[in-house]
């Protein structure tokens, strides 16, 4: 293609340009003559992501004015502010350009395979021009912009907040955050559990069984049964949670009136608190000092670290992550990771000594904050429990194999164990490079009921089919996903009864938008749910996919023509994926058709005994306090 033009299409609606010389910049179209580059990013996958971690790790060791950026960033002896900005953690659901990132990587290998004379985008996006214009130009390449004018929506309080310089946008979402969170420290405990018989959460104030909680008994879905465990084995448990606001939890008076309830019976429920708790003036302060240095300090650096950038492999992606940076360093981001910062040290350094540690890792910034500041405070055994599913496209649990396996100077904090939940989990992990031996097999305390869920199929009744929609937490997707069941022929969705069930942290939805849909919405336990279903429909976001999946039911999956192919069931086997209304129509009947033949849970370990657990943290020993000191050691 010497010659000719190769145009980048990056519109909804169907290019005017030549088939043959056009690729799509969004889309898992499957049609033979539409080219996407989301199909080459999925094809090539291993090599790609693999580039585009060496990137981040190049970025954090930049070298400019005698110091790694890593090292400019150092907010406490041998910890970076680094670790806590959005390029660093890599997760797609805060930073969307990430996929624009990959697919800019992958168009890069198809230029130096087709070698374009000159190439064009077509699109209204500004920083995906001028990332291409440099990627091509880095080739010899002539570019040109055909820039579509994107609408833009009406001026509302967040699209002026979005204006505001950003000091004073981070100084707003600070003021906010305070106010609004300042009645936790009403539960700040004094006094913890201490010594060998003692074990500490940090978890996450979200997805708790409303009915026990009310009725003063703990009960997280994310810790399951492992707590009442404990329990009765006599041990201790201090609980901090990170306040979560959500339909269940609107507000901070009903998370402190739980909280007062379970401390009352801290012998069978533990010891809890919030983060939050921790606020004072001082705290606050040093926050915000914290935040006017790193960002002054950036300020002033800014032109040495973009001349070092244009040194580097790739340089062209810097423009999509700019403005990501620009939030890590400036805006609300940085002065709520400050605050973290501020909170973790003042919580976890107040703490009695604890022999060991537990807390979700979800590859969050806070995560590295807490982990620095539990080491600085000699406290013991630090374990990071995978609690859902870790799907190729999590970018936050992965990490070039150099970042990895550093031990310089404010090298990244890992955790001394990582504990994995099944199969599926271990052997994602380790091909991503972690040491086998840092990997701790347990039970997904989360999923224990897949057995029993199992046997209830055979209950199932009969008559119309059973299609259950599972909603995302991110409203738009969800939203998606019900406007390409609405496309289908009403006809058609008659011969179903639908069911929907929306995330625990999204407001309901509203009906309207979808005439041609007759569904009902049912808030059950999924448990309760999937025994009564055919057949599941579920966006990429949802571990609730891989539950179903995991149980036996056969599951569809709705591409995001604008997203990575995030699914958890993504390489599965029986795994079925669509993007489109005839597709989905095809996808229903097809498996529909199919005779159901459960299959083997290969996915989870599940003995409700807990024996990997019980295992891990020393209860099958008559010295519990022994047998941890020991592992400790």
């Amino acid at each position: 293609m010497n010659d000719k033009i190769l145009t980048i299409w990056d519109r909804e609606e169907e290019a005017t340009s030549p088939a043959e010389s056009t690729i799509y910049w969004s889309g898992y179209y499957k049609k033979d003559n539409i080219k996407t580059i989301p199909n080459y990013l999925e094809q090539n996958a291993d090599q790609l992501r693999a580039r585009y971690l060496s990137f981040i790790h190049e970025l954090g060791e930049l070298n400019f004015l005698g110091k790694r950026l890593i090292d400019h960033l150092e907010v406490d002896k041998d910890f970076s502010f680094w670790w806590m900005t959005l390029p660093a953690e890599k997760s797609y659901l805060k930073s969307p350009r990430i996929f624009d990132c990959l697919r800019l990587l992958a168009l890069d290998e198809q230029l130096n395979r087709i070698k374009p004379q000159t190439l064009k985008l077509v699109s209204g996006d500004n920083a995906l021009a001028d990332a291409i214009n440099k990627c091509a130009e880095s080739k010899g390449i002539h570019f040109e912009w055909d820039k579509k004018i994107n609408q833009s929506g009406k001026m509302n309080l967040k699209n002026f907040y979005g204006r505001l310089p950003s000091t004073v946008r981070s100084i707003i979402f600070f003021l906010i955050h305070i106010l609004s969170r300042w009645q936790l420290i009403k539960v700040r405990k004094k006094k913890w559990f201490s010594g060998n018989h003692s074990i500490f959460f940090f978890s996450y104030f979200v997805h708790l069984d409303s009915q026990s909680c009310e009725n003063g008994n703990f009960y997280s879905h994310q810790w399951g049964a492992l707590p009442s465990t404990l329990y009765d084995k006599g041990l201790k448990l201090n609980f901090i949670h990170h306040f979560l606001q959500s339909p269940d939890m609107p507000n901070t008076k009903k998370g402190i009136k739980w909280v007062t309830k379970f401390n009352r019976r801290s012998d069978s429920q533990g010891l809890h608190s919030f983060l939050d708790s921790w606020l004072s003036l001082k705290v606050c302060l040093n926050a915000l000092f914290d935040f006017f240095t790193i960002s002054i300090k950036m300020i002033f650096l800014q032109s040495s670290m973009t001349k070092a950038i244009h040194k580097i492999p790739y340089n062209y992606l810097w423009p999509l992550l700019e403005r990501d940076w620009n939030n890590s360093i400036h805006g609300p981001l940085a002065i709520q990771n400050t605050l973290f910062l501020r909170l973790i040290d003042s919580a976890v350094g107040n703490f009695p000594k604890q022999s060991i540690g537990l807390y979700l890792l979800e590859g969050q910034c806070w995560e590295r904050a807490f982990i620095h500041y539990w080491r600085k405070n000699g406290h013991g055994r630090l374990i990071g429990f995978c609690h859902a599913t870790v799907s190729y496209w999590y970018l936050m649990y992965f990490n070039d194999q150099r970042t990895l396996n550093s031990n310089a100077k404010n090298a990244m904090p890992k955790p001394d164990n990582i504990a994995v939940n099944g199969k599926a989990m271990r052997n994602i992990m380790v091909n991503a490079g972690y040491q086998p031996e840092t990997l701790i097999d347990v039970e997904a305390i989360r999923y224990l009921h897949i057995n029993e869920v199992k046997n209830k199929f055979h209950l199932k009744a009969v008559g119309k089919k059973r299609l259950l929609a599972l909603g995302d937490y991110m409203p738009d997707v969800t939203k998606s996903l019900l406007f390409l069941l609405n496309q289908l022929d009403k006809s058609f969705l008659l011969k179903y009864d639908i069911f929907f069930k929306r995330h625990p942290v999204v407001d309901p939805i509203n009906k309207k938008l979808y005439p041609n849909l007759h569904f009902q919405e049912i808030n059950s336990n999924l448990n309760e749910i999937l025994p009564n279903v055919d057949i599941v429909l579920s966006t990429i976001n949802t571990a609730a996919a891989i539950e179903s999946f995991a149980v036996g039911l056969p599951v569809i999956t709705m591409l995001d023509s604008n997203n990575f192919n995030s699914s958890p069931l993504r390489g599965e086997n029986g795994a079925v994926f669509i993007s489109t209304p005839l597709e989905l129509k095809t996808a229903i009947e097809n498996l529909l058709n199919q005779s159901f033949v459960q299959k083997q849970n290969d996915y989870f370990w599940v003995d409700p005994e807990l024996p990997r657990w019980k295992s891990l943290l020393g209860l099958d020993q008559k010295y519990l306090a022994k047998k941890i000191t020991e592992t400790y050691n």
